[in-house]
């Protein structure tokens, strides 16, 4: 297969970390059937959670079935993404987009979102929600 080389100033690297919050757009794009939509949407529609929060907890503890951070590749030029992929292999036994024994650490790192947001927010009643459905979920995932 030839392989055309990439324009100047283009270059591939390895996702990390630190790239959270760009994957979580790629994967919030990649699951969008229409704009503005995605796979996740349904699942956080009654919760207030935003659906890019989320996914950042969801990659921050690599509770994400279909790759870590690590196993994306970012496309930038000269520094600035332009682009995430990651390739993956489904367990056969289990096809869940989640890893469900990572859940408890997902709302741990929401309810810290939320506590931060919280302590920001204009409106206090949206950010006891907000604490409640996290408590709410931590139970669930406790129990």
């Amino acid at each position: 297969m030839n392989q055309e080389p990439l324009p100047a100033g283009w270059s591939v690297r390895q996702g990390t970390h630190a790239d959270i919050p760009f994957l979580a757009w790629c994967n919030y794009e990649a699951t969008s059937p229409a704009p503005g939509f995605c796979y996740w949407d349904p699942l956080l529609a009654d919760t207030s959670t935003a659906t890019l929060a989320f996914i950042e907890a969801v990659l921050a503890v690599d509770a994400l079935a279909w790759g870590r951070c690590e196993e994306f590749l970012i496309l930038e030029e000269r520094g600035r993404p332009l682009g995430g992929a990651s390739g993956f292999t489904m367990d056969s036994a289990n096809y869940r987009p989640l890893r469900l024994d990572r859940l408890p650490a997902v709302a741990q790192g929401l309810k810290a979102l939320i506590t931060l947001v919280g302590s920001r927010t204009t409106n206090p009643a949206r950010a006891a929600e907000a604490r409640r459905i996290i408590d709410v979920v931590l139970a669930d995932t406790e129990a």
